[in-house]
């Protein structure tokens, strides 16, 4: 992850990125949205998901490598701004979250 930051760093200014993480607290299994299932293929079993972030961590962690944050959606913003107004009734937890960034 920090290497490509790294790497995203010499993007020209004004840049604009869009990531997702997954919430840390999901990760230390002290908040499972209700998703244990989830946690325990990917987290437990898998181990593909290994790196989280708590959402407050976000801008210090954008501002390291010359980017601000212009909007951060987790699971209930995310339906309300993107699947309700197109009529997709699909619940979407907040383990996972979704940043826009652009570059300073």
């Amino acid at each position: 992850m920090r290497a490509t930051f790294s790497a995203l760093a010499e993007a020209p200014t004004g840049s604009e990125l869009i990531f997702s993480y997954i919430r840390q607290d999901f990760l230390d299994g002290t908040n499972l949205q209700g998703c244990a299932a989830t946690y325990r293929r990917f987290v437990a079993r898998q181990r593909l998901w290994t790196f989280g972030l708590h959402p407050d961590q976000v801008p210090a962690l954008l501002a390291d490598y010359g980017w601000y944050e212009v909007e951060q959606a987790g699971g209930p913003e995310y339906t309300a701004s993107y699947l309700d107004p197109i009529g997709r009734d699909v619940r979407v937890p907040d383990l996972e979250r979704c940043v826009a960034a652009r570059k300073s």
